[in-house]
Order: C-alpha cells, then structure tokens, then sequence
C-alpha cells in the first residue's frame, strides 16, 4: 500500500514558524531606530566623516531602501542629510588639497 506524505515536512514548519517573531522583532527594531536621536546622529556623523549610506545601512543591518525612505520622510532629516553631505564633500575637497600640496611640496 502506498502511503502518501504531506508536502511540507515538521522541519519546514518550524522554520516557518520561526520567521515571524524575528520579522515582529525587526519591525520593532526600525521603529525604535527611527525615533532614537542617537541613531541620527550617529548616521549624520559617518556621512560627515566620509562614509556613504549603503556601507552604513549595512554596517547597521538596515535596509538601504528603508534608511533612504526614512531619511526622506522628515524635512528636518533631509536637510541633515544634505548638511552632513555638503560637510563630507568640504573635507573630501580639503584631503585633495592637502594631498596636492605634498606632492607639490616633495617634487
């Protein structure tokens, strides 16, 4: 006699079950990251210093979509955001300056 067995395996269950508290808890995660000042100033501060939003978002485990869309939804952090950036393109201009002028200065 042959006997029949489910399409989906106890194993396959569990793992389903399992997806949903962590995807509850990354939820509750975003949204405490989106309301913590500390976590704009921190984001603001790495662009300052040279860093670009996707190696943050990763760095951070935040979607870069997600951080892009939050940036975007307030007008104080977009201008943040652009502040931090004209302050990222000034140190940028000021290193290539500095490395020009040592090159000038040892030739």
């Amino acid at each position: 006699m042959l006997v029949s067995r489910p399409s989906h395996t106890l194993k396959n269950s569990l793992i389903f079950l399992s997806e949903r508290p962590r995807k509850r808890s990354r939820k509750y995660r975003a949204k405490r990251l989106i309301n913590s000042e500390q976590f704009w100033d921190l984001i603001f501060d790495l662009i300052q210093k040279g860093q670009n939003l996707p190696a943050i978002s990763k760095a951070l485990d935040v979607p870069y979509r997600t951080l892009w869309g939050w940036i975007n939804e307030s007008d104080e952090n977009r201008q943040r955001y652009d502040g931090a950036r004209k302050e990222q393109d000034e140190m940028i201009r000021l290193k290539i300056l500095d490395y020009e002028a040592k090159n000038l200065f040892f030739k």
